[in-house]
């Protein structure tokens, strides 16, 4: 009988292009699924062992440690104040303050959704890097008034809050009562703000289509790729537990 094997080739070379030597940046990938027709267990077994080496060298890839962490953290998509998400955010301000380095960034902000690990605890690796952060992800710089910056949180808090940097703080007495702060100072509607988020947002995801008209800058790493490269130079991160979203109690 003939027996298939199902070889994903973008996968392949994913892992030849992390494990090997680079000569030459990667200037573009293309996805295409290619099948083997494999007439017996000894061919099977040939191209098994050809594939193997890159299987294993992306498995101790996933497995590298990048931090630990002396206190378990979580998320919940329905409280912004959990601690993944912000920590997220002031790592994503730090190192796109390098990434676009060419102008001032006041804040960032990110949609509980993109977050997709429910507790981190322990020694961090790269595989809980990519199931935190799985999507294929840009981290993109909008240049917004602080009338839209205005606009941006109220939507935000209609979905029960966003995660934002540390630079920001937002005081919530009613679905219209809300004041915004950056760095300590409330929100001038006509000043300008340079604000970091993932390209979906940017371009209008998560109904945020006011943003969408908006000009926007891009990095040219995946945001998982940042925050791992980021652990890679500074192993120890410590979590600012502030809280940063503030629901003041009603009457």
């Amino acid at each position: 009988m003939h027996s298939h094997l199902y070889i994903v080739s973008f996968f392949l070379a994913l892992m030849i292009t992390s494990c090997t030597p680079k000569t030459a940046p990667l200037v573009a990938t293309e996805q295409e699924n290619t099948y083997l027709q494999i007439d017996s267990g000894a061919t099977y077994s040939r191209v098994n062992s050809q594939i193997q080496p890159y299987r294993d060298s992306l498995a101790l890839e996933m497995h590298r440690p990048l931090t630990v962490l002396n206190r378990p953290i979580t998320h919940s998509r329905n409280n912004p104040n959990t601690l993944i998400g912000p920590w997220i955010c002031d790592i994503l301000l730090e190192e796109g303050k390098e990434i676009f380095d060419s102008v001032s960034i006041h804040a960032a902000i990110y949609n509980p959704g993109g977050i997709r690990s429910p507790r981190l605890s322990d020694t961090i690796r790269v595989r809980d890097i990519y199931e935190l952060l799985p999507f294929d992800n840009y981290l993109a710089l909008l240049e917004v008034t602080g009338e839209q910056l205005q606009e941006w949180i109220k939507h935000t808090v209609s979905r029960g809050g966003w995660p934002v940097s540390h630079t920001m703080e937002v005081y919530v007495s009613s679905p219209k009562s809300i004041q915004v702060l950056v760095d300590g100072a409330p929100l001038q509607p006509h000043s300008t703000y340079r604000v970091l988020t993932n390209d979906y947002i940017a371009n209008g995801g998560d109904d945020c289509d006011f943003l969408a008209p908006i000009p926007f800058q891009k990095s040219q790493s995946f945001i998982r790729d940042i925050v791992i490269r980021h652990f890679d130079r500074s192993p120890t991160r410590a979590v600012d537990r502030t809280t940063r979203i503030h629901f003041m109690t009603q009457n």
